[in-house]
């Protein structure tokens, strides 16, 4: 429960949480993100939506957790998620994504975290390896840009020069303690250390802070 003043007296708001297991992010993980809650698994998903007030705040870890993995009769996950969050924001006070805390209040914030989950899921969260060999199959032009290829975009650029001198930061010991040291919209965006380490590049906790030094160029 959340609690709150209103007219100089205490009130206590109900979250409603909802956890899903997905590829980089545990049930553990995610209740630790959300914190303390009434708590919905993924077989409840329909009890937690219809459990909602409009006083009460609804809580993921992330966006993405919300549509299930493939296709529910003839909707894909993509269209399960809008349809969805359309749904939930219609029943309660408001719906917080707490990895980033953003919130359904904020309609700038909120669309550009839902655009990323719709990358997220389209993308595809968990696949077995007989579904994820098929895929790779596909033409990569059919393919949405993955999370990689997005943030090494020169959009980026500045965004990288900016996390990548916190991730070889020698005063983190590890790509770990580099990892979490950043804002929780940082690691959300980039999903796990071994995506920090593909966009930053390798650590070299003994050569200060910056950027990693240039390359020599080859002898011959």
């Amino acid at each position: 429960m959340l609690i709150c003043m209103r007219g100089g007296k205490t009130h206590s708001q109900v979250i409603r949480a909802f956890v899903r297991p997905i590829r980089g992010l545990s049930d553990r993980t995610q209740r630790e993100i959300i914190g303390e809650a009434i708590y919905y698994e993924p077989h409840e998903r329909e009890d937690w939506i219809r459990a909602l007030r409009r006083d009460e705040i609804a809580r993921v870890a992330r966006l993405d957790v919300i549509p299930p993995v493939g296709r529910i009769g003839r909707t894909g996950p993509t269209a399960d998620l809008g349809a969805t969050v359309a749904t939930i924001l219609t029943r309660c006070a408001y719906l917080e994504e707490a990895a980033t805390g953003v919130t359904s209040l904020d309609k700038g914030r909120f669309r550009e975290a839902m655009e990323l989950a719709g990358r997220r899921v389209s993308q595809g969260r968990m696949l077995d390896p007989k579904r994820a060999r098929a895929m790779a199959k596909r033409s990569r032009e059919v393919t949405p840009p993955g999370t990689y290829s997005i943030l090494m975009s020169p959009d980026y650029a500045e965004w990288r020069d900016l996390w990548g001198s916190r991730w070889r930061d020698s005063r983190y010991d590890s790509g770990r303690d580099a990892f979490n040291s950043m804002p929780a919209e940082v690691r959300s965006l980039l999903g796990s250390e071994h995506m920090a380490r593909k966009v930053f590049g390798p650590r070299h906790p003994g050569r200060g802070f910056g950027r990693p030094p240039a390359r020599g160029k080859r002898k011959r």
